[in-house]
């Protein structure tokens, strides 16, 4: 017969939770490093991270640099350039360790 939990005060319940959550997270973590899955930053269908790596993010026009702005909440002013908008989800990407080669030998080589 099932037993209702304890009402003396004590958070073991909560202590085992805890390390629950814990070893689950870093088992997704470890699983994650040891088959090299890397997250690059998207917008719609398009690796934000690569076309950066790719010099590619000129590529875009200035509507869809907008959109992608507003998306990832990049401040910028309606009369800005593209070369500008550009420039500021480069500056995004470069933030990321997913837009560098390195990174991406690493997966590979995983």
């Amino acid at each position: 017969m099932e037993q209702p939990p304890s009402t003396d005060g004590g958070d073991s319940d909560v202590d085992s939770l805890d390390h629950e959550d814990l070893s689950h997270m870093e088992t997704v973590e470890s699983v994650i490093n040891e088959i090299g899955i890397c997250h690059p930053i998207a917008y719609d269908i398009y690796d934000l991270c690569e076309y950066n790596r790719k010099a590619k993010l000129n590529s875009f026009t200035v509507s869809m640099l907008k959109e992608i702005c507003l998306s990832f909440e990049l401040l910028f002013k309606s009369r800005d350039t593209k070369a500008v908008l550009v420039s500021k989800v480069k500056q995004m990407t470069s933030e990321f360790p997913c837009s560098t080669e390195d990174l991406i030998l690493i997966c590979i080589n995983t």
